[in-house]
């Protein structure tokens, strides 16, 4: 089994769905006992905050 790292497009929905996946079933096969990861917390990773949202 040969593993590749490769940056993505956030913009790229197929992608981040697929990276999301990965993430969710490393984590299911790591931590077994902890709930699943939020998509929506997810998602928010590839999007700018709004306006006036400082980041710290």
């Amino acid at each position: 089994m040969s593993i590749t790292i490769a940056p993505f497009d956030g913009t790229d929905r197929a992608a981040v769905d697929e990276a999301y996946r990965i993430g969710a079933a490393a984590t299911e096969a790591d931590l077994p006992d902890l709930p699943p990861s939020c998509r929506q917390r997810f998602d928010a990773q590839f999007h700018p905050p709004m306006p006036g949202t400082r980041s710290l």
